[in-house]
């Protein structure tokens, strides 16, 4: 598990599908750590990423930014993203910004 301030990350990889879970904040501070994780993880071959939110408390428009810089990465090279556990509040911002609509949002 790896830590940047607010946000705690942990990953499991099997061949070309991750699951990268998360608990803590998503926000400006912790936001650039976390495109950074899922690069990495796209430039190590993953294709089809799960991020599961459940454990996440907070997002912000950054972290909202995250998901979509996210999903373009996966999307691009033939891949998918998949955002699981959303909490209300966060699935309220997508609803009303349409990304319901493009983000793959798993219960």
């Amino acid at each position: 598990m790896a830590a940047h301030v607010g946000l705690l990350t942990e990953e499991r990889v099997t061949g070309t599908d991750g699951v990268l879970t998360l608990s803590g904040e998503i926000d400006v501070e912790t936001s650039p750590a976390f495109r950074e994780r899922v690069a990495d993880l796209y430039a190590g071959g993953v294709r089809d990423l799960v991020i599961d939110l459940r454990d996440v408390t907070f997002t912000d428009s950054s972290g909202i930014g995250s998901f979509v810089v996210a999903h373009k990465l996966f999307a691009a090279g033939g891949g998918k993203l998949v955002l699981r556990g959303v909490h209300d509040p966060t699935r309220r911002v997508l609803d009303v910004t349409g990304l319901d609509r493009v983000l793959t949002i798993e219960e």
